[in-house]
């Protein structure tokens, strides 16, 4: 079901279509198309930035719910969203959907658009 960003709830399964500029290809199609059509999974943990706005794309690795890795999507690079299971966590990951009251990000080193999630109580 397709959706708008506005939609969205916190603990939906989704899949966001979004054009990366940053993504490494072997050649671009032509020196007017720089962006690479992405296809994303995850789960919805929000938008964040207060000068530029991000959707957070939650990947989590049960059974451990504490720590999550995160795309940080840039909204305005959105083409469509696709909503695969409605509610997702509350539904089959419940601990995890609790825990998503209050989320810290950190920056890791290896890319800039990951981010480690800690999900946990408020």
């Amino acid at each position: 079901m397709r959706s708008a960003i506005e939609d969205l709830r916190v603990g939906d399964l989704i899949i966001v279509v979004w054009l990366d500029a940053s993504r490494e290809v072997s050649r671009l199609p032509s020196d007017r198309e720089v962006e690479t059509r992405i296809q994303s999974w995850g789960v919805y943990l929000g938008i964040r930035g207060t000068k530029h706005k991000h959707l957070l794309l939650g990947q989590s690795k049960p059974p451990m719910h504490r720590y999550w890795e995160a795309d940080r999507i840039p909204v305005p690079m959105i083409e469509d969203v696709i909503v695969v299971v409605p509610d997702f966590l509350s539904r089959y990951m419940p601990q995890a959907a609790l825990q998503t009251k209050k989320i810290t990000l950190t920056s890791t080193r290896k890319a800039w658009k990951l981010v480690r999630v800690e999900v946990r109580p408020a």
